[in-house]
């Protein structure tokens, strides 16, 4: 008995000692905090040290010098104080794939280069399109986009499914009004004809035969800063001028498609580094389109292979996303099956394949598309929902002690915004309620804990 009170007189003593020590570094914590809160700061205070003032009166007279060389203002050398330079990466483009915007920090960084890379049918215009389409969503009439083909002209009705509206021509609405009219169709309504005229902000295009063109066109476009998006489909369809006025079989200078794309992919993060024609930050994002060929006997966790040539733009863009067919989709959104034999659309897995600017590679997931509807971004929100607890299970309890099959929608701040019957109800919500996708979108991101700008 007397050797138990000794022990737990042992015990008492031991944690008595815990806690002066517990509480020493605490008192310790607590002077390293006050120090460090104490350094004077410019918010904090409006004088400086001797210290700090001689290094600034050396430092200001260096800058001088460098500023009023002649040979750095010829290399068109700016030099700022780290402190005063904005960074554009805090405004992003969303993809409109929410999983994916959670990984690459919100969206595609503006400010820099991000390439979508892919085999063939996986699905890289229209990712591109639906960004173009989340632009005029976020600017509305104020929406400048600048669109690069090189493959086709944008497919009007296939960016309409992507929620990118571009006005259709006279001679266009003409000529679907001659193939109704054959079909033996009624003519549009005044409805449906407002529709066709229906654009957002405004949408440039080109479409130059050759490499140097395309590119030039597209590095003026950065340095106007008038643009929040500049789309390049695609970048290995590009024809330098010496091939394109070669007859066939003749042989040109070997590697110039390469040299001109290397020397693009270095100049454009440059170009977008520097102040727009204005003076302004420039924030502009733009997104290129490459083909990959097949990953035959790799050992990577991608099952493509990036394409060759323009190695600096491996090095210069900022984000790459890569696309990849993984499944067909044998039944509609609607949940209604299909005969085998035949299919509605397809399952494209994507990853990050380079990751800067608030991600990193290895990010990876899935999302399904439709032929007749694109990507099933309802879907997708509707995932990421749950998965972030923005959407949860209505608590209530049905009639004999049943849990409900309503599902509540939160804000940002946790108060229910809709309500529904299931899943596929909240998804249908979400098809026919831009306001509420942009409220589960926001929501999302804080509980994520990503701090973006989308305009």
């Amino acid at each position: 008995m007397a050797r138990a009170k000794q022990k737990t007189s042992a015990e008492k003593e031991e944690l008595q000692v815990k806690r002066a020590l517990r509480k020493a570094e605490r008192s310790v914590k607590a002077e390293r905090i006050s120090a460090f809160q104490s350094i004077p700061r410019p918010s904090q205070s409006a004088t400086k040290s001797p210290e700090a003032l001689a290094l600034e009166k050396k430092l200001s007279k260096w800058e001088a010098t460098i500023r009023s060389s002649e040979s750095m203002k010829k290399h068109g050398v700016r030099l700022q104080r780290a402190s005063d330079i904005v960074s554009p990466h805090l405004r992003r483009v969303s993809s409109g794939v929410m999983s994916m915007d959670l990984k690459i920090g919100g969206g595609f960084p503006c400010g820099g280069i991000v390439t979508v890379s892919g085999p063939p049918g996986t699905g890289k215009t229209f990712l591109c399109l639906q960004a173009a389409g989340q632009v005029q969503q976020a600017y509305g009439d104020s929406s400048c986009i600048f669109f690069a083909t090189n493959e086709a002209v944008v497919p009007k009705d296939h960016a309409r499914l992507a929620g990118f509206y571009i006005r259709y021509s006279e001679e266009e609405i003409r000529q679907k009004e001659e193939a109704r009219s054959k079909l033996g169709l009624p003519p549009f309504s005044p409805e449906e004809l407002e529709d066709l005229r229906y654009q957002v902000g405004e949408v440039e295009q080109v479409t130059s035969i050759t490499a140097e063109g395309t590119l030039g066109v597209i590095r003026e476009a950065i340095d106007s800063g008038i643009f929040q998006l500049i789309i390049l489909d695609s970048m290995n369809n590009l024809i330098p001028e010496e091939e394109d006025k070669a007859e066939i079989g003749e042989r040109t200078t070997p590697a110039r498609k390469a040299f001109l794309l290397t020397q693009f992919s270095g100049q454009i993060p440059n170009a977008l580094m520097q102040p727009t024609i204005d003076g302004d930050v420039n924030y502009t994002c733009m997104l290129v389109t490459k083909q990959v060929r097949a990953n035959i006997g790799g050992f990577s966790m991608s099952p493509t292979k990036e394409s060759l040539g323009a190695w600096s733009l491996e090095h210069n863009r900022l984000i790459g996303v890569e696309l990849h067919s993984t499944d067909k989709l044998t039944e509609k959104g609607d949940g209604k099956s299909k005969w085998t034999s035949d299919f509605y659309g397809k399952k494209i897995g994507w990853y990050i394949n380079k990751g800067k600017s608030g991600c990193h590679e290895g990010g990876n997931g899935e999302f399904k598309y439709y032929y007749d509807s694109g990507i099933d971004t309802a879907n997708d929100l509707f995932i990421c929902g749950m998965s972030y607890g923005v959407i949860r299970q209505d608590e209530a309890k049905e009639e004999g002690g049943k849990p409900s099959s309503y599902l509540n929608v939160l804000n940002q701040s946790g108060v229910v915004i809709a309500r529904a019957n299931g899943q596929k109800q909240v998804e249908d919500l979400f098809r026919n309620d831009p306001g509420l996708v942009d409220d589960v979108r926001r929501a999302i991101l804080v509980r994520a804990g990503i701090e973006c700008l989308h305009r």
